[in-house]
């Protein structure tokens, strides 16, 4: 009998004390967090790999919950793409107020269109609005951009408009020296 108790213990320990919140949930803001806020960044993960002098790659994840209406353009999908930078993959997950998903779009799904002066196409904008059937919702964003050069690094603003729960940056560099 004490070893079915201890076994039932063992069995049910972990999932107790190992579970975490659900970030797709918009119950589990904080009221202060949402004091005079219209969206809440819950999650964000940036990593800028360097695989050589001229070749580097951009991964990002976001997960940003919309409270009302008035925070509608963090449902706007935007990124550019060009010549030296290029948005080779990228995908919206779309969950409602309990973190149920919804919906999920591809790039394919996404809307582009040229952009340049004069006669010559510089480059691409690919863009997606997200519908809001209700209140607050969630959308995750995870796209990758291959850089080509690598003369100039993407900037990261750490004060951005949105409140922020989580953010990890990783940066991780492999560059080869010419002698």
């Amino acid at each position: 009998m004490k070893r079915f108790l201890i076994g039932i213990l063992l069995y049910s320990f972990p999932p107790i004390c190992f579970s975490q919140k659900n970030i797709y949930d918009a119950s589990t803001i904080s009221d202060s967090l949402k004091k005079n806020a219209h969206s809440v960044k819950r999650e964000e993960i940036i990593s800028f790999e360097v695989k050589d002098i001229g070749q580097a790659y951009l991964s990002v994840h976001q997960v940003i919950t919309v409270l009302d209406a008035e925070g509608q353009d963090a449902l706007m999908f935007v990124q550019p793409s060009d010549e030296f930078r290029k948005l080779t993959d990228a995908e919206i997950k779309v969950f409602d107020a309990t973190g149920k998903s919804i919906n999920r779009y591809k790039m394919k799904e996404m809307k582009s269109t040229a952009t340049g002066d004069g006669l010559v196409v510089d480059g691409k904008i690919y863009y997606f609005q997200v519908a809001a059937p209700s209140y607050p919702i969630t959308v995750q964003y995870d796209y990758q951009t291959k850089y080509k050069g690598t003369l100039n690094y993407p900037d990261y603003r750490i004060q951005d408009r949105n409140n922020l729960l989580k953010v990890r940056i990783i940066l991780s560099q492999c560059l080869r020296i010419l002698i």
